[in-house]
Parts: structure tokens; C-alpha cells; sequence
């Protein structure tokens, strides 16, 4: 760059430069921790602004994804047979937030840097939390991507964009020489604690499932049955900073 100012942290990434286009995004408000299913995270579809990130509680193993109960998105868990296909019981989830998305501060200490049109922050101090993304991968329909901490980052840090994670259920308990009827279609990530941080594992798996029984997180896929829209789908891991 031949004018303006660019800023980099210890690791030699850039943390502000006055060339970008499109600002960062941080973690303005302490991470949300909710007992129990079905927490309700007040998620808006297809906000350019904000990103929904969420884990199960701090170690424990769950699964994570949103389900659609008609009106809104919420964590899953509403019905039996969604807990037992292995929903998290209880969930942390925050908003990483678009930078110039934030109001700016009107007191206090630190550097806040305005747009051209004088308003909207290009670059603000005043945030909660960083954010690291780990991993950005694909995961084609009727397969599974496992992620695994092997570098031993605290667990409990590492968090899923919950966007990339919608699942529905469908069940119909039947009658008489009806089966009973289960199907699964989308994406979700089970959080595997093992009590080590560089042995736990995070598996997002994407698909479509159906039988006559209770389904699990971890069924076998039928490659036949996957539809168009739950095939090649990407998702990001990351990690909360101090």
C-alpha cells in the first residue's frame, strides 16, 4: 500500500488496513450459555451482518444444528426423538459481527477509524472478543468431514456457524400396517469431548437419512436418498480469543 495504515498482531496477521474493502469480524458480546434444548438465539436467515456460532456447553459431547419450528430457527431438541438422535443438551452460542456493523463508542479510550461517508466504522477498538477460523471446508451430500483439535486448543473455544448447520426431522409414528417413518435432511456437527483437547473432534456430516426406526447422529447415510440442496455444502470452524 502506498498510503493509509495497516496494523498486525504478534503472528504477523493484519488486524486493520485502511485498504479493505470489507471489515473483520469480532465478538462484541460475551458468549450466551443456555441449559437445556431448543434455545432460541433470535436468528435472523441471510444477515450480511452477523454470523450465529455455537458448541455444546463447555465439555460435554452434543450435537449441534437449527431446526425450523415454523416460526423461527432454534437450537435442536424440541421433540424426543430429536434428543435422542443426540441434540446437545444445553449450548454456548455468540454473533461474530461485521465491524462497521458496530456503534461506535461515545466515551472512553482506544482508536476508532469512521468510513468515507463519516458514519459507519471501518475499524473500531471497541470490541468484546477476536476470532480465529480454524477450518473452512466442503462436505459433499451423503458424507461426513471429521475436524479433530489436534493442535490442543481449548475445546471449549471451538465453535461451528450455525448458518452452515440446518437440519429437519420428519417422524410419523404410523398404525396399523403403516411403519412408522423417520427421516433426516441436512447438515449437522456432533462435538466429541474426550477429556483431551488435541483428541477432541468435531464431525459434520451432510445427508439425507430414512427408516422405519429412531435415528442416530452417526446412521449410515443412503447415497441414494440425497437431494440436490444437502449436496456440496461448506462450513467454518473457529475459535474464540481472548
Amino acid at each position: 500500500m502506498s498510503y493509509g495504515m495497516e496494523v498486525t498482531n504478534s503472528s504477523g496477521r493484519t488486524v486493520f488496513n485502511t485498504d479493505e474493502v470489507y471489515p473483520n469480524f469480532y465478538v462484541p458480546n460475551a458468549v450466551t450459555t443456555v441449559n437445556g434444548y431448543s434455545a432460541d438465539p433470535s436468528f435472523t436467515e441471510g444477515s450480511t451482518t452477523e454470523i450465529l456460532m455455537g458448541r455444546p456447553k463447555d465439555n460435554n459431547t452434543g450435537t449441534l444444528f437449527l431446526e425450523d419450528d415454523g416460526t423461527s430457527y432454534k437450537f435442536g431438541g424440541s421433540q424426543t426423538y430429536l434428543q435422542t438422535f443426540g441434540a446437545a443438551n444445553g449450548v454456548k452460542y455468540f454473533y461474530l459481527k461485521r465491524q462497521d456493523a458496530l456503534t461506535p463508542a461515545s466515551s472512553g479510550y482506544g482508536i476508532e477509524i469512521l468510513k468515507p461517508n463519516g458514519t459507519d466504522l471501518q475499524f473500531s477498538g471497541n470490541i468484546n472478543r477476536g476470532f480465529e477460523i480454524l477450518l473452512v471446508a466442503n462436505v459433499a451430500g451423503g458424507s461426513q468431514y471429521i475436524f479433530t483439535n489436534s493442535d490442543g486448543y481449548d475445546f471449549n473455544d471451538l465453535f461451528i456457524a450455525m448458518t452452515c448447520t440446518k437440519l429437519k426431522y420428519n417422524y410419523s409414528p404410523g398404525g396399523g400396517y403403516v411403519p412408522a417413518f423417520h427421516g433426516v435432511y441436512g447438515m449437522w456437527a456432533t462435538f466429541t469431548d474426550t477429556g483431551t483437547d488435541s483428541t477432541c473432534t468435531i464431525t459434520v456430516r451432510n445427508g439425507t437419512i430414512v427408516t422405519a426406526a429412531q435415528i442416530l447422529e452417526n446412521h449410515a447415510f443412503q447415497s441414494n436418498w440425497v437431494l440436490a440442496q444437502y449436496n456440496n455444502q461448506k462450513f467454518f470452524i473457529g475459535r474464540i480469543l481472548s
